[in-house]
């Protein structure tokens, strides 16, 4: 599930620092990074990549305490839309689905 989430990130970073932002694909809620300042200079390429993939893992982690993934679609989805059926936690698009067939 974490490349699902990493996959729907869109990056917002700046002059600023590193930002990035993630949708709820049920809800449209936008979530944003805490905004990361890099330590290094941005004359040195390298340093500067690894500074930009360290704030998105950091993004990731951070994202992951409002976002999780469908069990069913995998699409990244912010809690508030997700739906306990039985054991499974999906959203509430899939549920609806379900509760359709039922």
């Amino acid at each position: 599930m974490k490349q699902r989430i990493k996959e729907h990130f869109v990056d917002c970073s700046d002059k600023n620092g590193f930002c990035f932002s993630l949708t709820c694909t049920i809800c449209g809620t936008v979530w944003k990074s805490t905004l990361m300042k890099p330590e290094v200079s941005t004359a040195v390429k390298r340093l500067y990549q690894n500074e930009y993939n360290r704030a998105r893992e950091a993004a990731y982690l951070e994202a992951a305490t409002a976002f999780t993934g469908c069990r069913l679609c995998e699409a990244p989805v912010c809690k508030k839309c997700m739906v306990l059926m039985g054991d499974m936690e999906v959203c509430s698009s899939c549920a609806r689905r379900l509760r359709s067939k039922l």
